[in-house]
């Protein structure tokens, strides 16, 4: 598992670090000057169609703009805004939610494109129903000689549309926060993981099985509940600390430039992994989209790409903003000890030390008891160490009880700095029990396992669609069984796996989705400058 997991490192970083990264950049900066910010200046009318001012029961498409929206935000409002943001501050430091911000930027004019194509060429399936994405567009709007391209893309939808992130970040919650106080599965966690993911199936098979008409009546209530219970509480949070807010701005944004807060100064990394969740975040570009939007009732292809443009907005410039100020807030991302004595401790081996330097964590009591610390050396690149420790347990005020959980020996020296090291929903769960206790941590718990069915309720639809273009709506059945057995395994695998494999998924997925965009964005502005001139006359 480790070697697969190697390989789809290696893959996704490749892809997102160079043709990926500029693609969806200089995609996006040239749909913003292209369109000569035209969308942007239409934001309030955006609004009044998400409404409903301009909804007709006799347009062609299964769901209204409303439904088309919170369906596309049930699975971008989810486990990026949460655990997607906890990752690129784990990974590329506070500088990387700058890159999220211009990513979300750029990428309101990309769903522009996107979404408006995804209307103005639509195209049908074997049963003759109308259907909207990417592979429709390319197909219909560029013609059969690019269909290798819409093939391309349906082939990685199939695969990415699988939602190992979420499963496998809902499966973790529940055995940090459920079965550990419980000590259930404690001999064999893999058992508890599986129960997990059967459960998890189970719920979401209930909601998937009945189409997309189901996901958006569930998505549409479900999701603007959640958002806004979860920015309370965020709100909350950071109303405590508002005078520390234009210090953490001034933080994103100097780290955004130098790289120094986690990546030793490597910039590149911090922009790469800023762009990378960002796309994990609000998918302005892969294409799932397209996919959402592609299903409105509308006769006018412009509106729903200014109803989709609003997605970047509300998930990742809000929702995104207010976690990354969360995490920051709570110094949690930083929270570690320093050795105070030199120690060799084999792998596998355990040992009692002396710490010091003591950072956000305060004492050391048993709320430590489990969790992972990662060693760096304060002489070296942070970013290069990958040795582990689990706290056992806490032996007075300076001492703990170390595990070494890594494969290889451990030299601790008086320079070693252990970095707490979790990870995505773990990293902003413990922010919100820390500035809210308990109760933060139940509403994380609340809101994860809202985020992430939502989220698995919007993925299956785009699985299907792709499922349906390769092979014919008779598949689309079998599809949503191989999703629900997708879950119980996703599950089961580490966070590294399931983040890799996705990436490199939504890697696959945007390459033709942007490249196709940006052939036929003049086909769009021309009816976007249509549209708004009857809009003014």
């Amino acid at each position: 598992m480790q070697k697969l997991n190697n390989i789809l490192e290696t893959l996704s970083g490749f892809m997102w670090d160079y043709p990926v990264l500029w693609l969806m950049l200089g995609g996006g900066f040239f749909f913003t000057l292209f369109s000569r910010l035209l969308p942007f200046r239409y934001l309030r009318h955006s609004i009044n169609i998400l409404r409903g001012k301009y909804d007709s029961e006799s347009d062609p498409g299964q769901i209204t703009h409303f439904q088309a929206l919170s369906s596309a935000l049930a699975s971008t409002v989810g486990m990026g805004n949460i655990a997607g943001v906890a990752v690129a501050i784990h990974t590329g430091g506070p500088g990387a939610i700058f890159w999220m911000w211009v990513s979300a930027i750029i990428g309101m004019a990309t769903k522009f494109f996107t979404c408006t194509l995804a209307i103005m060429y639509r195209g049908k399936d074997d049963s003759g129903e109308i259907q909207g994405g990417p592979m429709y567009y390319i197909e219909v709007g560029l013609g059969k000689r690019f269909k290798p391209l819409a093939i391309f893309f349906s082939i990685a939808g199939l695969f990415g549309c699988l939602t190992f992130f979420q499963a496998n970040q809902l499966s973790q919650l529940i055995r940090d926060f459920l079965y550990t106080p419980m000590e259930l599965f404690s001999t064999n966690p893999s058992t508890g993981n599986a129960v997990t993911g059967i459960i998890i199936a189970a719920v979401v098979g209930l909601v998937v099985f009945g189409g997309i008409q189901r996901i958006a009546h569930v998505a549409s209530r479900l999701v603007p509940f959640m958002v806004s219970v979860y920015l309370l509480a965020a709100i909350m949070v950071l109303s405590s600390h508002i005078s520390e807010i234009p210090s953490l701005v001034r933080l994103i944004i100097h780290d955004a430039f130098t790289g120094e807060a986690v990546l030793g100064g490597a910039v590149g990394a911090v922009i790469a992994t800023g762009i990378r969740r960002a796309a994990f975040s609000n998918e302005a570009g892969i294409g799932t989209e397209a996919m959402a939007h592609g299903a409105a009732k509308t006769t006018e292809p412009v509106r729903e790409g200014l109803v989709a443009m609003l997605g970047p907005l509300i998930d990742t410039i809000i929702v995104c903003s207010v976690t990354a100020l969360v995490i920051l807030t709570s110094g949690m991302w930083q929270a570690g000890f320093e050795i105070t004595e030199e120690e060799i401790i084999p792998a596998g081996n355990t040992v009692i030390l002396e710490i010091g330097n003591i950072q956000e964590l305060s004492s050391p009591d048993e709320k430590w008891v489990g969790l992972e610390f990662e060693i760096h050396e304060l002489s070296d690149n942070p970013s290069a160490s990958k040795k582990t420790v689990t706290v056992l347990s806490v032996q007075g005020d300076n001492k703990v009880q170390l595990e070494n959980t890594s494969e290889d020996e451990i030299i601790v020296t008086g320079e070693s700095w252990f970095h707490l090291n979790v990870n995505g929903v773990s990293l902003t769960t413990l922010s919100f029990d820390k500035e809210l206790g308990v109760a933060g941590k139940i509403l994380i718990i609340i809101a994860v396992l809202t985020f992430s069915l939502s989220t698995m309720f919007g993925y299956s639809y785009y699985g299907r669609k792709c499922a349906g273009y390769l092979f014919g709506v008779r598949w689309k059945p079998a599809y949503n069984w191989v999703y629900v057995l997708a879950i119980v395994v996703a599950s089961m695998v580490k966070i590294d796996l399931a983040i890799n494999f996705i990436d490199l998924m939504f890697a696959f997925m945007a390459i033709p989705t942007v490249i196709s965009t940006l052939i036929l964005a003049p086909r769009v502005m021309k009816a976007a400058r249509k549209y708004f001139h009857q809009l003014e006359s």
